[in-house]
């Protein structure tokens, strides 16, 4: 039995997950920086009655969650540019 072909992920699988790993480690920099400059605790008490945004921790995973998406929104299109 051939193991290279069930592990092999191709080109276009090596560029998508070399774009995600970047996007990830520049949106967990990006998220450390901000949040040690901007504390959420002002727009939890703000949004407090609604409920909407019930603690602390969910603003920090939507900070990330921009971030992230962000960060690999920019590395998809280098990755994109520089495709011959």
């Amino acid at each position: 039995m051939d193991d290279r072909n069930t592990t092999e992920i191709g080109l276009t699988g090596r560029r998508t997950l070399t774009v995600l790993w970047c996007a990830f480690l520049a949106a967990s920099v990006a998220t450390m920086l901000f949040f040690a400059f901007v504390d959420p605790s002002p727009v939890v008490a703000l949004l407090r009655p609604t409920t909407a945004i019930p603690d602390p921790t969910m603003m920090y995973s939507l900070g990330f969650l921009f971030f992230f998406s962000v960060c690999a929104l920019a590395s998809g299109l280098t990755a994109w540019l520089l495709t011959p």
